[in-house]
């Protein structure tokens, strides 16, 4: 595991494995079907990681690296699983890290007698974290994730004013409206990310100084959070509905909610 980031190592990339990924040459064996190269799940077993609770889901789905097929075969046969995430918590810092493309300093090299830890070199990172050779394997699985568990935060930090602004606007009355509904939808989340950025902010901003992140990515984690909620014009129409649930039950108990919940049915 990464001392940094607690996200199991990579292994170390391999040269034939990235000509197969470009489709330089091909991935399965023409005579005997066999398959040269695919992905490996940086989280294993399946069953184990797919049962753990609430988000093992998505930290199965967050991180897989192209590797040739025998090196696959070897990596399980040596290794029996990386230290599970113990909470949603943890599961939600492994899974924002591998969702910025982290890449370890080390890697697993399996090629000798015996496994070894090895320091990557500066080019070999830089060719893991913008290849492609490592990403997420299902982005909307992640995506729910995070959501889901941004917006189970307590959001008692947020003044009751900004609040009843929110559930006061009705969008459909005017641009001006529509518009003041969304920039409020933006700052509400950012405001709610506040609660569950303190933990990333050292992994992920070694990460992004030492460029061992994807390019692009923000420089704070709550704003590389907030892009992956509410990157797209759908995706913060959604994040509103939910957070008017939200601050609904906060502000006038459950039942309202439910009341709210009847009128868009109904509508």
């Amino acid at each position: 595991m990464d001392p940094i980031s607690g996200l199991p190592l990579l292994l170390v990339p391999e040269d034939r494995a990235l000509s197969m990924f470009k489709g330089e040459e091909p991935s399965i064996d023409a005579d005997s079907g066999l398959i040269l190269g695919d992905w490996n799940h940086a989280w294993h077993p399946a069953r184990v990681v797919l049962s753990d609770g609430f988000g093992g889901d998505a930290v199965r789905n967050s991180r897989m690296q192209y590797v040739l097929r025998d090196t696959h075969n070897e990596y399980h046969y040596r290794y029996r699983g990386p230290e599970l995430p113990n909470n949603p918590a943890e599961r939600f810092g492994a899974v924002v890290l591998s969702a910025a493309g982290y890449i370890p300093l080390q890697a697993i090299r399996l090629s000798g007698r015996r496994p070894q830890i090895v320091d990557l070199s500066v080019g070999q990172r830089e060719r893991l974290r913008t290849s492609g050779e490592v990403r997420v394997a299902s982005l909307s699985v992640v995506q729910k994730f995070m959501k889901e568990f941004v917006l189970q935060q307590p959001a008692d930090h947020i003044h009751e004013n900004i609040i009843d602004d929110f559930l006061s606007i009705d969008p459909s009355d005017s641009p001006y409206d529509a518009r003041r509904k969304r920039y409020l939808s933006h700052l509400l989340l950012s405001l709610v990310i506040d609660r569950v950025e303190d933990p990333l902010e050292r992994p992920y901003t070694f990460a992004h100084s030492y460029e061992l992140l994807k390019p692009g990515v923000p420089k704070r984690p709550g704003d590389f959070i907030h892009s992956m909620i509410a990157g797209g014009g759908k995706s913060i129409r959604n994040v509103t509905r939910e957070l008017s649930r939200k601050f609904t039950i906060q502000r006038d108990g459950p039942e309202a909610a439910m009341r709210l919940g009847h009128l868009a049915i109904a509508s």
